[in-house]
């Protein structure tokens, strides 16, 4: 295979057996080296399959996370502040105190 592309075989008792080890064979192989996968190529042949895949680097992008991000749920904020006391006047715009009068 050219470079930083492998390949893999994979036989069984039926195409779909086969072709199911061989990409799971392949993801753990990527897996193990904390990379992504992406099949280059595959065939089917009946109790055979063959996979030509790469393990691409994982680049970190902060707007796909963000879009992954789980939304808050109104249950998770915090409570509204409480709102102040209403404070009281007299005519003049004073404020009055409940102990006076």
């Amino acid at each position: 295979m050219s470079p930083e592309v492998f390949g893999l075989t994979t036989h069984a008792s039926t195409p779909a057996t086969a072709a199911r080890r061989g990409v799971e064979q392949a993801q753990r192989f990527c897996a193990d080296r904390d990379r992504g996968f992406d099949i280059v190529r595959s065939e089917i042949w009946p109790n055979e399959y063959r996979i030509a895949f790469r393990c691409p680097r994982v680049i970190p992008d902060p707007v796909a996370e963000a879009l992954v991000a789980p939304l808050v749920s109104p249950l998770d904020l915090p409570p509204a502040p409480e709102p102040p006391a209403a404070i009281l006047r007299n005519r003049r715009g004073v404020p009055t105190s409940p102990g006076l009068f």
